[in-house]
């Protein structure tokens, strides 16, 4: 886009909300804080975050507890291994 471009967007009293999250983008700064009311997007955010925070908080749980219950298993199958081995040995012990 060329600077005269930008310029000319720049001095419109409105911008779509396209162009302005491509600029957002393209600045790496938000610039839709400029447009709206500071409180409403901090109470939207502050309720996503929220909502997010609990959200991780409850899948973190969920990962504790399959991992636990996989080192459980892992230890099940070792066990059963060592019974299938002594099965072995005494099968094959009696055989003789």
């Amino acid at each position: 886009m060329s600077r005269s471009n930008l310029f000319s967007i720049y001095k419109r009293s409105e911008i779509d909300n396209y162009k302005l999250a491509k600029f957002s983008e393209l600045f790496g700064k938000n610039l839709f804080e400029y447009y709206v009311d500071k409180t409403a997007i901090k109470q939207i955010f502050s309720i996503e975050f929220s909502e997010l925070d609990q959200r991780i908080t409850h899948l973190e749980s969920q990962l504790r507890s399959k991992t636990q219950e996989l080192e459980d298993k892992d230890e099940i199958i070792i066990m059963l291994k060592k019974v299938v081995a002594l099965h072995e040995e005494n099968q094959n012990n009696l055989k003789k």
